[in-house]
């Protein structure tokens, strides 16, 4: 398990993590926030050959200035743990770890968890976002953590108490760790039913109205819908036959919404179903046709 700092001292790997720019343009432009000589290009770029010492030493310095961001996660501080989630995810951003991971799993899906839980705002989005990437870098040899992580996500998501923006980054978190790391056909029912209880409440009122929501709130439906669009490429037969019964007479009215974004998934989740629904229509008439092919010889 990785070292702890000691108490009182704020996070300061060798990169600089307080460096971190304030605003999300910042994040865009700049490139010397926090962990950036941590995980600069030269460093980070590049997979290391196993004869080329140059590149094994900005492999190992990377590994260990990673090491330093994991251990920044359990700080007192809170400004200290969102500079070292954010040089979590710049990492696995930027390569593939599988085998650093592997033996850091439990210990770092620990410490992102106690962030999801015991954060606020900024830092939810990035604990949730860490671990999004998390399961996106394992895919199913992240299933055992799946079990663990999503019943936090869930509750999270689910919770108004929670800020907005980072029940949205849950929603997409629930979505893409199911998607790569979640083999049972049960476990993407029960969150695709969590993510519809979350999107139609911008469905027309029982007065055929529409919902007007803040803005933020229509982002957490937008965020919901997107996710659900993705396991609804994954789900069986059955299953998108059922959903697009039950959805594609309100996902409509989803069109009418004042936000853009939410139009948007609307229009593409609309796309999606009749898309599922032709495939599903030619493999029915395959097998009509080839039944009747065998009824004839």
């Amino acid at each position: 398990m990785p070292k702890k700092n000691k108490k009182g001292k704020g996070f300061k790997p060798k990169a600089g993590l307080d460096s971190l720019p304030g605003s999300d343009d910042d994040r865009e432009t700049a490139d010397n926030w926090s962990t950036a000589s941590v995980l600069s290009d030269e460093g980070v770029s590049s997979i290391p050959s196993e004869d080329g010492p140059d590149e094994s030493s900005a492999q190992e310095n990377f590994e260990d200035k990673l090491k330093d961001c994991i251990d920044g996660l359990t700080e007192k501080s809170a400004q200290s743990r969102k500079n070292a989630l954010e040089g979590v995810m710049k990492a696995l951003s930027k390569k593939y770890l599988l085998d650093f991971l592997m033996d850091r799993k439990m210990t770092l899906s620990d410490y992102l968890l106690r962030c999801l839980k015991k954060g606020k705002g900024e830092e939810q989005v990035l604990a949730a976002k860490c671990l999004s990437l998390l399961c996106v870098q394992m895919g199913l040899e992240a299933e055992d953590l799946f079990t663990e992580i999503q019943p936090h996500l869930l509750t999270a998501m689910n919770d108004n108490s929670v800020a907005l923006k980072a029940r949205s980054q849950c929603a997409i978190g629930l979505a893409v760790c199911n998607f790569v790391s979640c083999s049972d056909i049960d476990v993407v029912m029960k969150v695709l039913e969590a993510l519809e209880g979350i999107f139609k409440s911008s469905y027309r009122k029982g007065d055929k109205s529409i919902p007007s929501h803040p803005p933020e709130t229509t982002h957490l439906h937008a965020s919901a819908l997107g996710g659900w669009s993705l396991l609804l490429s994954i789900a069986p037969s059955f299953l998108v036959t059922k959903l697009l019964e039950k959805h594609l007479e309100h996902l409509p009215d989803l069109l009418h919404s004042a936000d853009v974004e939410l139009r948007i998934e609307a229009g593409e989740t609309i796309a999606l179903l009749y898309e599922l629904a032709r495939e599903e229509d030619e493999v029915m008439n395959t097998v009509a046709s080839g039944q009747q092919y065998i009824g004839e010889g």
